[in-house]
């Protein structure tokens, strides 16, 4: 009977870390010569973009993803600027990240994600140029509009 309790505890804590893992928001960036994932905390998202920003500098590729709700959040800084205002999608952070851009991940976007960051980027048409310290994204906007719902 000790032995059904102990792997009961054990199995719900493992149920446990699966549904906590499934509902954050993680940062993960790769380039070279580096792959690397963080779980957000609530504490870090104010600076995100700043984050962000300082990842791509560094010549990787930094995007933050939501999986409970398939959205990824990509950084964009584009002076031809399009005005994206109709996106219409489930997100926990919708009101807390408001300097970055939400996109649904779709099942060809999850294959890309799946083949690495730059894979991803390079799927959405964007490409991260960094001119006097500060960062353009170039977008081909034929291919990033078919992703946009």
């Amino acid at each position: 009977m000790k032995r059904m309790y102990s792997f009961l505890l054990l199995c719900l804590g493992i149920a446990l870390i699966v549904l906590v893992d499934s509902h954050g928001l993680i940062l993960t960036y790769e380039g070279p010569n580096i792959v690397y994932k963080q779980k957000l905390k609530k504490q870090d998202l104010p600076s995100l973009r700043d984050r962000m920003e300082s990842i791509i500098k560094s010549g990787n590729i930094a995007i933050a993803v939501e999986k409970k709700n398939d959205v990824v959040w990509l950084y964009l800084n584009d002076p031809c600027g399009r005005d994206y205002t109709d996106i219409d999608l489930q997100s926990d952070y919708l009101e807390v990240i408001q300097d970055l851009f939400p996109l649904k991940l779709t099942d060809k976007l999850k294959k890309s994600l799946k083949e690495g960051n730059e894979s991803f980027i390079k799927t959405l048409g964007i490409e991260y140029i960094v001119v006097d310290k500060e960062i353009i994204s170039k977008i081909d906007y034929e291919t990033f509009e078919q992703y946009i719902l």
